[in-house]
């Protein structure tokens, strides 16, 4: 993989399960995109590695503010928080960078997030389940001891 600083990570706006057949992932920021060959744990590992940050540690505090284990958002500082939408064991996976979402709507049982530059991928969960990983993300940007 290759080596990110963790100002690279900023600009993400969400990873996505790739469906090429050599890939695993793919990376949406706000100026490219690209792909990867590593998998989502990994990722997520590195990501929080370059930000000094330890991923026991980060979901202890996170289930300790939330008071929630289910699809826990990963915070990595105010404008890295990473959302999953559905369950890690889910085949197609999407992680949302909730603080660069600037609009969401709701298109019957699909959901449309925008993000800055109008950057916007449709997902096929409902909008509450969105909203409720948006409103999650807002509370852990506001909080500082994390």
């Amino acid at each position: 993989m290759h080596s990110y600083s963790n100002m690279a990570f900023e600009s993400l706006l969400y990873i996505k399960t790739s469906q090429h057949s050599n890939q695993n992932l793919d990376l949406y920021f706000l100026t490219h995109q690209t792909h990867t060959s590593i998998t989502l744990s990994k990722l997520i590992k590195h990501i929080l590695k370059s930000h000094n940050k330890h991923g026991y540690i980060q979901k202890e505090l996170i289930h300790q503010h939330l008071g929630t284990h289910h699809l826990t958002p990963i915070y990595i500082s105010p404008r890295l928080i990473l959302c999953p939408l559905q369950s890690h064991r889910a085949p197609i996976q999407y992680i949302i960078n909730m603080p660069r979402v600037v609009g969401m709507t709701s298109q019957q049982s699909e959901t449309i997030i925008v993000f800055k530059h109008n950057h916007r991928i449709t997902v096929p969960y409902p909008i509450a389940v969105c909203l409720k990983q948006w409103k999650a993300a807002q509370i852990l940007s506001q909080l500082s001891d994390i």
